[in-house]
């Protein structure tokens, strides 16, 4: 499964993670309240200039949104506002809704795949615990060992431990810090089976990689529109 089927796969996600300054606004409109501009219906994305503006002040909020169900249909956007916000108090909390047990709906689904996204900016930002994560989380062995056991349709066990090793190196990629983890898994996998796995992922991160590296946000479409 290529970066960009799983990229439309989330349906939402479309921008990906920045930083932060004070408030969020609406083009053209008035200043939203977290809670509020993660409620909003974004066709062309996340707006980037608006979600940077939130300080790490809002992630309290933001996690709070992520344990009413009446809220799955915004886990997605919430997730990645988290992500964008930078700051290192949300790493912890994604990794505990990842992780969260149980059969989950579409929009949970999405949500959840898009954490590891949101990681991965945390990692771009300096997290060490985000980026460990997710470099662990490559190997779908890793994943296994963590116990993680969600279930959506015919993701559950083994597919969706490779499903989650996926979307981790996709994470890592966007971090632009995980280059030597992804050589690693290109030049040397820890099984056959794997690296047929997660081929195109990791050929595909290693270009990405290399883009956030000398691109930086605009390597990710995150800059200001």
């Amino acid at each position: 499964m290529r970066l960009r089927f799983l990229l439309a796969v989330l349906g939402s996600i479309v921008a990906l993670g920045i930083a932060f300054e004070t408030t969020a606004q609406e083009p053209g409109g008035p200043a939203l309240d977290p809670a509020t501009f993660v409620t909003q219906l974004y066709i062309h994305g996340l707006p980037y200039a608006e979600a940077r503006r939130f300080p790490p002040s809002a992630v309290p909020t933001l996690i709070a949104m992520l344990d009413e169900p009446a809220n799955a249909p915004y886990f997605s956007n919430i997730v990645q506002t988290v992500g964008i916000i930078g700051d290192g108090s949300g790493t912890s909390p994604l990794i505990a809704f990842l992780e969260r047990p149980g059969a989950v709906s579409q929009p949970e689904f999405q949500g959840r795949l898009a954490t590891l996204l949101a990681l991965g900016h945390l990692a771009r930002q300096g997290d060490d615990a985000a980026l460990a994560y997710l470099d662990a989380g490559c190997s779908p062995s890793e994943w296994a060992e963590r116990g993680v056991s969600f279930t959506f349709g015919q993701y559950a066990g083994d597919s969706l431990n490779v499903l989650l090793a996926k979307m981790s190196v996709n994470g890592l990629a966007g971090s632009g810090r995980g280059r030597q983890r992804l050589v690693q898994l290109r030049d040397a996998p820890e099984s056959a089976d794997v690296a047929e796995a997660l081929k195109y992922n990791v050929l595909e991160g290693l270009q990405f990689d290399a883009r956030v590296r000398t691109e930086g946000e605009r390597a990710l479409g995150l800059e200001d529109r």
